[in-house]
């Protein structure tokens, strides 16, 4: 085994494993019925197919292309090389070993796949070790014969290679866009001055709406957020080119006066003083850079080490609850009662006013909360086997409001519909002011 693997016809392997080299991964060609043109990632997938529909086999899910490691010493049949050795080993005494490249055993009456390829481009009988000898052979010696992509345009030096896109961008609305060039357009016709003009429209992968191809990648832009073009004088981002151009124009670069066409007029910019931010105190030299400023002074996690910024304060409340704060927003004016819920404050409120808006439906207790008024009914041994909530048209009773609106909605559709259910199941309990 050593000495086939340090061989001439394995240097493509050792030169991989040694990670000098870098290794093609061919993409999985995808199998169709050629009745039903049903497709099919696996060979299994198509032999259980036409076993149950009868349709034709194709030959690369034939017995004859699938079982090609066969026992010589005996009539087993084995899916892989791997499978044949282990069964010589065991069953026959015998000694084997496979390649990694050629799939096949190197034994003794064993036959040896040959992955020599022939040059098409030659004139003279040219054939190569490998396909990748090939590919370096074409490279070098026919630079000019490429295969070429219909759809995005990329060239290949083979043509098994052009069933994968080898299309890598850091953008990532220039990659939904190269996707969306792989598909058809729709094409429509156009009138303009009398005359029909075909225009190609590709569909927005992110939305419903279509663009031709100069308008569909300025749109993805607005759905990723990416601004590519940058200004190098004062730094703003903006999505076109056109749009950059017009503000170094219109910001950067000197006027002409309209009085005396042979004298620049330079825009006074006013002092750094005059334009500051009034939460961080930093200055700026014009009114648009302070505009465009993001102030993150009171957005900024306060502790020590934490580089957070959020992007709203209720987002910066919830990341400082993430260090063991206990935050509570809601202060009450009358005690020093503080809670995180405006649905305690409210009900803490009610204390203070002495108000109960919730009156049981079987007797006449009432409460300052839904909590207590499900404890009273639910809980406690005063209305055992009673509901909370009894529909207003029928005998259906349920504890629950969730229940409540469904029967509504369902059931009396005539008088409900899904918002007045809603505030409908919220009124049966309250008999007072909230």
């Amino acid at each position: 085994m050593l000495e086939h693997m340090s061989g001439s016809d394995h240097s493509e392997v050792v030169a991989v494993i040694n990670r000098s080299m870098p290794i093609i991964i061919r993409k999985k060609s995808v199998l169709k019925c050629e009745i039903c043109n049903e497709e099919f990632k696996y060979n299994i997938e198509m032999k259980k197919h036409s076993k149950r529909t009868g349709h034709t086999l194709p030959y690369t899910a034939s017995d004859d292309y699938q079982e090609l490691h066969k026992c010589q010493a005996c009539e087993a049949k084995f899916k892989s090389s791997v499978s044949l050795a282990a069964h010589l080993k065991s069953k026959h005494k015998q000694k084997a070993y496979f390649c990694l490249e050629e799939r096949n055993l190197i034994r003794q009456g064993f036959p040896v796949k040959n992955l020599r390829k022939k040059c098409h481009y030659c004139s003279d009988n040219v054939v190569l070790k490998s396909v990748l000898e090939l590919k370096e052979h074409i490279r070098t010696v026919h630079p000019d014969i490429r295969k070429r992509c219909p759809k995005c345009g990329m060239s290949f030096i083979l043509f098994q290679e052009g069933h994968q896109c080898l299309f890598s961008t850091d953008s990532q609305a220039e990659c939904y866009f190269h996707e969306v060039l792989h598909s058809e357009p729709h094409k429509e016709y156009r009138k303009r001055q009398d005359v029909e003009i075909l225009v190609e429209k590709y569909p927005c992968p992110l939305c419903s709406k279509s663009f031709t191809k100069k308008s569909l990648r300025q749109h993805l832009r607005v759905h990723t957020l990416e601004r590519p073009f940058a200004c190098s004088t004062c730094g703003a981002n903006f999505t076109t080119q056109s749009s950059l151009s017009n503000h170094c124009k219109n910001s950067h670069q000197p006027r002409i006066s309209e009085n005396f066409p042979n004298k620049i007029v330079v825009p006074v910019t006013n002092r750094s003083d005059d334009w500051k931010c009034t939460k961080c105190s930093k200055t700026f030299s014009n009114r648009s850079g302070c505009s465009r400023h993001r102030c993150d002074a009171g957005r900024r996690c306060p502790h020590d080490g934490c580089s957070f910024v959020a992007s709203t304060p209720a987002h910066l409340t919830r990341h400082r609850i993430f260090h063991g704060e206990q935050i509570k927003n809601y202060e009450c004016t009358l005690c020093p009662f503080k809670t995180n819920q405006a649905s305690h404050m409210e009900r803490h409120i009610r204390c203070h006013n002495n108000l109960k808006p919730y009156a049981c439906p079987h007797c006449n207790f009432t409460c300052g909360s839904l909590e207590n008024l499900r404890k009273h009914v639910l809980k406690s041994s005063r209305h055992q086997g009673m509901f909370l909530y009894q529909c207003p048209l029928c005998d259906f009773q349920c504890n629950t409001a969730t229940d409540l609106r469904a029967h509504l909605t369902n059931d009396h559709p005539d008088h409900y519909t899904a918002k007045t259910a809603v505030q409908a199941v919220k009124m049966i309990l309250m008999k007072g002011p909230v």
